[in-house]
């Protein structure tokens, strides 16, 4: 049977115009989300690169640990001071305190050659040495006649004087400890006498028989 009327179009399978809309925007929206990731992606590869370069750039103007300097000087443990211990050297206390370094213990000056009479102490405790008229060979001291109980040595020469009576020419305050021979024995007043060796030298009153602690010896002249 022939059907009526104009033949219809045939159907040719393509997409509605509903669905090509939406096929548009579906491809827009991913070209723009690729747009945007490519965006990102590239702005964290920049801030990585230039990360690396501050990097490389600070370590190398720092210098090495072992190669540097430091500042201000030496380290702390460079400056840190020694403290004494077992092994530090200490003084003995039995041996007289040494003259700072660079002061001399001057000779005393002869009264003969300088036209002055020595003065004799007389008012310090103790017993006194005896004195003579007679003079000494150091430049007219009066003779004051003491006893050693102990050896001891000279403060500036290191001689030696032997046990027994020596002849004294004066004494002085020279404000240096005396070798401490007995408990609660000290004095700063040193004599100038011969050494067994006849060197003349200072030498401690601890080691005399006579006079007293902390003061001169009665009988012997002061030294000047």
């Amino acid at each position: 049977m022939t059907p009526i009327g104009p033949t219809p179009p045939p159907r040719t399978g393509g997409l509605s115009p509903r669905a090509r809309r939406s096929l548009l925007i579906g491809c827009a929206v991913l070209v723009l989300s690729l747009f945007v990731g490519a965006i990102y992606l590239g702005s964290l590869a920049g801030s990585s690169r230039e990360a690396g370069e501050i990097s490389t750039r600070t370590d190398a103007n720092e210098p090495s640990a072992a190669g540097s300097p430091t500042l201000g000087g030496n380290s702390a443990t460079d400056q840190a001071e020694p403290e004494d211990g077992p092994g530090t050297d200490l003084p003995d206390p039995t041996t007289p305190t040494s003259p700072e370094q660079g002061s001399t213990l001057d000779s005393p000056r002869r009264p003969t050659e300088d036209g002055i009479s020595p003065e004799v102490w007389r008012e310090s405790e103790g017993k006194s040495c005896a004195t003579s008229r007679s003079k000494t060979t150091w430049g007219g001291y009066p003779v004051a006649t003491c006893r050693f109980w102990k050896k001891a040595t000279g403060l500036t020469t290191g001689e030696r004087v032997n046990k027994g009576t020596r002849r004294i020419a004066c004494q002085r305050n020279l404000g240096i400890d005396n070798p401490v021979y007995t408990a609660k024995q000290t004095n700063t007043w040193w004599v100038w006498t011969q050494s067994a060796q006849g060197i003349w030298d200072w030498f401690p009153e601890t080691a005399i028989a006579e006079g007293a602690s902390d003061q001169a010896i009665n009988g012997i002249a002061s030294c000047i």
